[in-house]
Formats: C-alpha cells, structure tokens, sequence
C-alpha cells in the first residue's frame, strides 16, 4: 500500500514538474493569464483584485489572489533572510509558486541565489533544472559537470546527461548514463532518463523509459503524459516503431487518485477524481 501511494504521488508529480502550466491555478480571464505572463506580481494582483470586484464570487480568483499576497510577502522575506538553511526553506515555496505560472525568470533568480549562499548538489541541481527549461542548455551543463557527484547523486547525473544530451554531444552525456541502472530509477529520473536519450535519438532507449513511466502513472495523468511524448522534445524520435508502441502502454495503477496527496491540488495534472 505505501509503495502504490510512492509511485502514484511520484507519477501525479511527473506533470508539475516539467510542465510548469499544467497545473497553474490561472483563473478563466483572460487579462490575468495575460499579465501573468509580464511576471510583474503587483500588476498581477492589482488586475486581480479588479476582477475580483467584478466577480466577487469567483473561487479561483479569491485564491489566485491571496496566492499572490503571501508569495510578494515570500520575496521580501526571501530579500531579507542571511541564514542559507532558512534561505532554502523560503526558495523551495517561491519556487513553487513561479513554476506554476511558468515566471521562469524569478525561480532562476531564486535558484541562483540559494546556490551561491549554499553551493552543493541539492541546490545546483535545482539552478540546473530552471536554466534547462529557458534553453540554457550550456550554463547548465558547465554547471553540474563542475559538481563533484557520488553514486547518490543519481539525479543531479541525469540532469548532466539531459543538458549535455540538448547540446548534442553525446560522448558526455553517455558517460553519465552509463553509470547508472535503468531499473533504479524513480518515475522523475525516467523522465530525465527518457528526454536524455530522445534529445540524443536514442529511441529504444527512450522507449523503455516512457513505457515504464505511463505503467507506473495513474490513469488520469497518461493522456496529458501521451500529449507530451508526442511533442517537440521527443521528435527526434517519434516516428520509431519502438517508441510508438510504448505511447500505447496503459497504466497499471488504477483509475482512481483518491490516495493520490496531490489530488485536488496545484500540483495535479487534471482529470476527474471521484
């Protein structure tokens, strides 16, 4: 029971991750979403709270904006904290937060900081999964291949394989890969796993790691996960036999999410709970 409550929290967290809209909590107006884009918080809740008063019943709008209040209250104290441990803590949620709303630009400035109080592992990987989502494919790479890494660090080793992977040189990101075990992985490192191998056209490889992926996801998250291997980042190999027939593998884990903790939450990737 704990070991299907694991794998399903791991899988309804897989589109949180790399989908950074997929779970936004954007209410229906257009000229909030709009401006959401600016990254400008203030004008953001300014154009809020204007909806709000016109729609004074809106549940996401209310939430939208008390979101926005405690996290503008987030960066002050984030501006004005010298203890790293602390420093982290304030990160990981504003992190959160610009990730839900594609502000990509803010969580690098976050990451970035936090690293520079704290450099190690844990918080150049995290500076390295936020440059990697606005292409800056080569700052990640430098960066993670500076890092002294351990048999621990199996992550931060796929992320190294997945920036080397996108800047095409293969060599580098094979040295990474091959020091791992693919039956190891955790549902978020056979994300990181498949990508690598996709950028590298790798297709069997990649194949494998999506056909395990959509097994270990509910039922509910594999049509948002089938969308997304059938994009950009999978191109490279997309009309391969192999990898066809994985996007057909059905998941193992029910059709229900109902002890799934993200459930109900920005962090879920959509569908219908009952």
């Amino acid at each position: 029971m704990k070991l299907n409550k694991k794998i399903m929290t791991a899988a309804c967290s897989l589109l949180a991750v790399f989908f950074p809209l997929a779970g936004s909590a954007h209410p229906e107006s257009e000229d909030v979403g709009k401006i959401f884009q600016s990254g400008d918080l203030e004008q953001i809740l300014t154009t809020a709270n204007a909806e709000l008063q016109k729609n004074p019943d809106d549940e996401k709008l209310k939430k939208l904006t008390a979101e926005i209040s405690k996290t503008m209250q987030r960066e002050k104290m984030f501006a004005q904290e010298s203890n790293p441990e602390l420093l982290e803590k304030i990160a990981k949620t504003l992190r959160a937060f610009y990730y839900r709303h594609n502000l990509l630009k803010q969580a690098e400035k976050v990451d970035r900081t936090v690293y520079e109080k704290k450099p190690d592992n844990a918080t150049a990987l995290r500076l390295a999964e936020t440059l990697l989502k606005e292409q800056k494919n080569r700052e990640a790479a430098d960066l993670l291949a500076s890092r002294t890494l351990t048999e621990k660090d199996r992550t931060v080793k796929l992320y190294a394989a997945l920036a080397f992977a996108k800047l095409g040189e293969a060599e580098k990101a094979g040295k990474y890969l091959e020091q791992m075990s693919f039956d190891s992985y955790t549902p978020r490192e056979l994300l990181i796993y498949a990508l690598a191998n996709a950028s590298l056209g790798n297709a069997e490889a990649a194949a494998a790691g999506v056909k395990k992926i959509l097994e270990n996801a509910p039922a509910k998250e594999t049509k948002k996960l089938r969308e997304y291997f059938q994009g950009a980042d999978f191109a490279k190999v997309s009309s391969n036999q192999a990898f066809q027939a994985a996007l057909t593998t059905e998941g193992k884990s029910g059709n229900t999410c109902a002890g799934c903790p993200s459930r109900g939450t920005s962090s879920c990737g959509g569908g219908s709970c009952h």
